[in-house]
């Protein structure tokens, strides 16, 4: 469950290092916006991350935390094989609804293959605010056409820290269209988040990886 925090100067001192040029000028929200996001985890095919904790500020400045409780498996996505393919769907999902737009997020995951907690942040930018706004029309099968809007965002997670942001346009086309990229810290270097253990490094995964360079891929 999402719920908002009183104190949110931690946050502040996590993103201020992540890009010193993001506005905090407030983003006017139109009147078709429902009102809220969504945001699933996507990992690398047989490279799966455990996030369990997450944090995010609208906006309006307003944080909220969420210890995750997510839907799916990680690491079973053909389409992130070596990168984020166009089709690369996500991995695990959540019921979190955050209300207004998203400015900052900030998670706390484990990465199984390097057995290694992160603290990823990253800021979306006034570009992907204002896509999300972006009403898209699009046809049914039955020739009727509707809109939707892209209140999704997509977090992929991926060996070394790396973590990105992208929206997916609605309907048939789904386009992905990235937004971000942000940057992780670990060990003494988080801010916020603990370290996990617990998650061992199964055998599909040790022969995944046993023939190839590691850090592995282009996240």
């Amino acid at each position: 469950m999402t719920y908002p925090l009183i104190m949110f100067s931690m946050l502040l001192l996590v993103s201020c290092k992540v890009n010193n040029k993001t506005s905090t000028t407030p983003i006017s929200t139109p009147s078709g916006w429902p009102g809220e996001w969504y945001y699933s985890i996507v990992d690398p095919y047989k490279l799966p991350a455990k996030p369990f904790m997450a944090r995010m500020m609208n906006t309006k400045g307003e944080l909220y935390e969420s210890r995750l409780i997510l839907k799916g498996v990680g690491g079973l996505n053909p389409a992130s094989q070596g990168k984020w393919g166009d089709n690369a769907f996500a991995s695990l999902s959540t019921n979190d609804a955050v209300p207004g737009l998203p400015w900052i997020f900030s998670i706390c995951w484990f990465s199984v293959v390097e057995q290694k907690t992160y603290e990823s942040t990253i800021f979306i930018p006034k570009e992907g605010v204002d896509l999300m706004q972006e009403e898209i029309f699009y046809p049914l099968h039955t020739g009727r056409i509707i809109g939707d809007y892209r209140d999704v965002v997509y977090f992929g997670l991926a060996p070394g820290g790396a973590i990105r942001a992208w929206l997916r346009n609605p309907g048939p086309d789904g386009k992905r269209v990235v937004i971000a990229e942000g940057s992780s810290v670990s060990g003494n270097e988080m801010k916020w988040c603990p370290e996990v253990t617990g998650h061992g490094v199964s055998e599909r995964i040790k022969e995944f990886i046993k023939d190839k360079q590691f850090p592995y891929g282009e996240w």
